[in-house]
């Protein structure tokens, strides 16, 4: 598991788009990543409109948030998606290869990286 002030391990995730997003490419910008799934009830749903409104609020400002999903179907979670009004990039953690690599043991968790690529936060839970 990453410790918060170490780096942050780079991950390749094909977003529902099709597009695919490299940690790395994103340096210089500060990340969110968030891990959720349409089954991570009520705790996913309820902060999916606190995050929608933060993407909102600060993606013009260079801020760059990035969902997860974490073992669940690509169905559910375009239904979550489209019920849930999310503009920001969501896509699947196949196998759950990014989850292992942070340590992701329960959903939703959000990491917080800075800058320069260092884990400057971690939140297990809702945020």
């Amino acid at each position: 598991s990453p410790l918060v002030g170490g780096p942050a391990p780079d991950f390749t995730l094909t977003l529902l788009d099709g597009e695919e997003m490299r940690l790395r490419d994103l340096r210089g910008r500060p990340v969110v990543a968030n891990f959720w799934a349409s089954w991570c009830y009520p705790a996913c749903w309820n902060e999916a409109p606190r995050l929608e409104a933060v993407w909102r609020r600060y993606k013009n400002q260079g801020l760059m948030l990035i969902g997860i999903i974490y073992q669940d179907t690509e169905k559910n979670a375009r239904d979550f998606i489209a019920k849930h009004g999310k503009t920001y990039p969501n896509g699947m953690d196949v196998k759950s290869r990014i989850a292992i690599e942070y340590g992701v043991f329960g959903i939703p968790e959000t990491f917080f990286i800075d800058r320069e690529g260092k884990i400057s936060h971690k939140h297990i839970g809702e945020i």
